[in-house]
C-alpha cells in the first residue's frame, strides 16, 4: 500500500510540474508584448486563453500538492 501511494504521488507531482511549466510560464510570457493596463483591456479571445492557462496552472499546482501529500502519507502508512 505504501509503495502504491508513493508511486501515485510521484505521478501526480510529475504531471503537476509539467502543467505548471507549460501553462503558468506560458501565461506569464504570452501577453508580454501586448500593452494593457488590466486584464480587461485584452480582447475576448486573449482573455479566454489567459483564463484557460490560469485554470491549467492551478490544476498543476493542486496535483503537485496532492502528490506531496500522498508521498507523505505513504511514509507513515504500514
Amino acid at each position: 500500500m505504501a509503495t502504491t501511494l508513493n508511486s501515485i504521488g510521484l505521478v501526480c507531482d510529475i504531471i503537476g510540474a509539467v502543467l505548471l511549466l507549460l501553462f503558468w510560464v506560458a501565461a506569464q510570457t504570452a501577453f508580454k508584448g501586448k500593452l494593457a493596463v488590466s486584464e480587461h483591456d485584452y480582447d475576448e479571445e486573449d482573455r479566454t486563453k489567459l483564463k484557460r492557462m490560469r485554470i491549467a496552472a492551478k490544476l498543476g499546482f493542486g496535483l503537485m500538492i496532492l502528490g506531496f501529500v500522498l508521498q507523505l502519507v505513504s511514509n507513515y502508512s504500514s
